[in-house]
């Protein structure tokens, strides 16, 4: 019998590349969301700073162009913290859609690779088959020359 041979195997080997490409794509966006999060926890911080500043400097008497200076600070922290906070939830959509892909890739091999255990149990079903036969056979012949030769001898 010939040996196995998946008739898909050229697509099997692309879906397998095209999920491993996936998977790379999306341990990257994680890190990327990861150092997205941290810049937006970190600019938060500078903005509770310059709030906590801005309290402090209000309640020790500072003068009113002191505190307009800090105001104004404040306000652009903040703006700075909404620019980490929307770079934030991009990468958090970067990770959604890495995420749908590389399931989608691992769905897509995975019914391949279905496809390929049962084209393997139909082969090594038929290799059995073939087996049994060609042992049912070779039992036949040698009970068939058995029985041939065992009658010349009881003359």
């Amino acid at each position: 019998m010939k040996r196995f041979r998946f008739t898909l195997q050229a697509l099997l080997i692309l879906l397998e590349q095209k999920e491993q490409t996936a998977l790379t794509a999306y341990a990257r966006a994680l890190e990327d969301q990861r150092r997205a999060t941290e810049r937006w926890r970190e600019a938060q911080q500078m903005c509770e700073e310059a709030f906590r500043l801005g309290r402090e400097r209000a309640a020790a008497g500072a003068p009113a162009a002191h505190l307009a200076q800090l105001q104004e600070y404040c306000r652009s922290v903040k703006q700075f913290e909404q620019f980490r906070l929307e770079e934030a939830r991009r990468a958090d959509q970067v990770v959604e859609n890495a995420l749908a892909r590389l399931l989608s890739a691992r769905r897509s091999r995975e019914s391949v690779q279905r496809v390929r255990r049962a084209q393997r149990q139909r082969y090594d079903h038929e290799a059995r088959r073939e087996e049994q036969k060609l042992l049912d056979d070779l039992a036949q012949h040698a009970g068939a020359a058995t029985e041939g030769s065992s009658g010349e001898f009881e003359e």
